[in-house]
């Protein structure tokens, strides 16, 4: 009895610690934009640029321009 009841305590608590695990990854894949810096725009550009979006691609460089220029980043 002692072994079924440590055993479903056990897959309690592994199922608790799975669907964090899940919920956390599932909200992160939601905002991809939640973080955005360099990296994220330049990005953002190249596929605009790959797609033959140009207007767009030019619209992600100037924001990571405006970011740099913001967070005063010499080398972007």
């Amino acid at each position: 009895m002692k072994k079924v009841k440590h055993n479903l305590i056990f897959k309690t608590v592994l199922t608790a610690i799975f669907s964090c695990l899940l919920f956390s990854c599932a909200i992160a894949q939601e905002s991809p934009t939640a973080f955005k810096d360099l990296d994220y725009y330049f990005s953002v550009a190249r596929k605009n640029k790959n797609q033959n979006n140009i207007k767009s691609a030019l619209e992600a460089i100037q924001k990571a321009a405006d970011y740099a220029e913001k967070k005063k980043m010499k080398k972007g």
